[in-house]
């Protein structure tokens, strides 16, 4: 099983506060905006404290979130698997083949 990362950005103001990772790939997005977000690209390891460069399904283009990291950490095995089946689920919701989410 490959490892999921919980990235969370600093609270201004915008809808979504958790990126959830795998292989690069968003799989889930929290608490809103996942229609948006799912499917992006996360193009380095995200570090605390700076903006981390995406490149987001609805463009491809590359481009830096303008929110920045506030926190990086590595989900259990459990957790992990409780996100992938959301990532799933997304998939599902945007006609996308799991693979597309390296599901």
């Amino acid at each position: 099983m490959a490892n999921v990362q919980k990235i969370t950005f600093v609270d201004s103001g915008q809808d979504f506060t958790e990126f959830f990772v795998r292989e690069g790939v968003v799989i889930d997005c929290q608490p809103y905006q996942g229609s948006v977000w799912v499917g992006t690209k996360v193009v380095a390891n995200a570090t605390v404290g700076q903006f981390i460069e995406i490149v987001p399904r609805a463009t491809g283009r590359a481009t830096f979130l303008q929110h920045k990291v506030e926190a990086v950490e590595t989900l259990t095995a459990d957790q992990a698997a409780e996100v992938e089946q959301y990532g799933r689920k997304w998939a599902t919701m945007l006609k996308l083949e799991p693979a597309a989410l390296n599901l």
